[in-house]
């Protein structure tokens, strides 16, 4: 993770931006911060909250919050190792990092179909009606992150059935 990032003006003008609630920005922004050279970000929701509204805000909500950023196709998620992670899909457009201080990512790459996603364009980026192809691979890796939880939720039960019910319900997150 780098000290510093730069954020692009022309994110102003874009709609994809502009159908987030302003907290929703906020954190979307944060993700920018918080990725590593290549773009890529820890994403499972306690880390997130813990990182960017520590307070104040029920993982629930909080989780809503990133949904909806997805659903935006502003960062994509993916599930690698039984861990959560996500990538902003046009890193190379708007970051640039010298050759002598880049770092290469610790973190997994995301899968072949999002790799596309990490290509520098010329072209504007997307507006909402001009998403790409992209939504399969998403619902794909909520529905793993899903069955994570169902897992997990299963693993706690009769220790703690409460925790249990709160992982059913997107309270708790994958913990693997």
């Amino acid at each position: 993770m780098a000290n510093a990032r730069m954020i692009h003006k022309s994110i102003l003008d874009s709609n994809q931006f502009n159908n987030l609630t302003i907290p929703e920005r906020l954190l979307y922004i944060c993700t920018i911060i918080l990725a590593d050279d290549e773009g890529r970000l820890r994403a499972d929701t306690p880390f997130l909250k813990a990182k960017i509204y520590p307070y104040k805000m029920n993982l629930k909500k909080f989780q809503e919050m990133i949904d909806n950023i997805v659903k935006q196709d502003l960062l994509i998620t993916y599930t690698a190792n039984n861990a959560l992670f996500a990538c902003h899909p046009n890193w190379l457009r708007y970051q640039r990092i010298r050759s002598d201080r880049k770092k290469e990512s610790v973190l997994p790459e995301p899968p072949a179909g999002s790799q596309t996603a990490y290509q520098p364009t010329t072209s504007p980026q997307p507006n909402v009606d001009e998403r790409p192809a992209q939504s399969n691979s998403i619902q794909s890796n909520l529905n793993k992150n899903n069955l994570f939880r169902e897992r997990a939720a299963k693993a706690v039960e009769k220790q703690n059935p409460q925790l249990a019910e709160n992982m059913r319900n997107g309270g708790i997150p994958n913990p693997f």
